[in-house]
């Protein structure tokens, strides 16, 4: 795969409990919220240059943070919004969706998967990226400093960062500074 360096944001999120739903529920797991999600990722706000899923995994990457944190600003409403019982068909109150979600921006390899023949990104920071979102509180979006930086300076007004502490990453991948992000209380 012939690359090129490129600064993109990363957002990895994750279906908490997905591993104990029902087994009738993964049919409309994968036509209804799967469909969702690809349509909230497809739009113009937040176009994600790629899109993957591995189960109840999505991944995805932006040009810029302010794409990337409305789309997990975005993920996190779609979950909240919707009786997930009706729309996969399952008992009443059975499921309880939430997601965990972590981002993170930084410098990236840029080039061609040959095996899926699609974009894809790899290096260093997609891997700190896939660290931050099991750190994440359920139904929280947390973001690195590096994003949160790279964020602001990008003049995102609307995006609130704050300070949960130093946080260990998974698979001894380091010490970090984490922050939640949520949209700013606007009069």
């Amino acid at each position: 795969m012939s690359s090129s360096i490129v600064t993109r944001s990363m957002l990895f999120a994750d279906v908490v409990g997905f591993s104990k739903m029902p087994d009738s529920a993964y049919p409309g797991f994968m036509r209804e919220f799967l469909s969702d999600a690809n349509a909230l990722l497809s739009q113009p706000l937040h176009t994600a240059l790629v899109r993957n899923t591995w189960g109840d995994a999505i991944f995805a990457v932006f040009e810029c943070p302010v794409q990337a944190g409305r789309a997990a600003i975005a993920l996190q409403n779609l979950v909240t919004s919707v009786d997930w019982n009706a729309r996969f068909g399952t008992p009443h109150d059975l499921l309880h969706l939430r997601l965990r979600i972590g981002l993170h921006a930084g410098p990236v390899h840029e080039g061609v998967d040959p095996i899926t023949g699609g974009l894809s990104y790899v290096g260093r920071h997609t891997n700190l990226a896939a660290r931050l979102e099991p750190i994440a509180e359920e139904g929280q979006v947390y973001v690195s400093g590096e994003f949160a930086a790279i964020a602001t300076v990008a003049s995102a007004s609307e995006f609130q960062f704050d300070y949960v502490g130093q946080r260990p990453l998974p698979k001894n991948a380091g010490l970090i500074p984490v922050f939640r992000l949520s949209l700013k209380n606007t009069p």
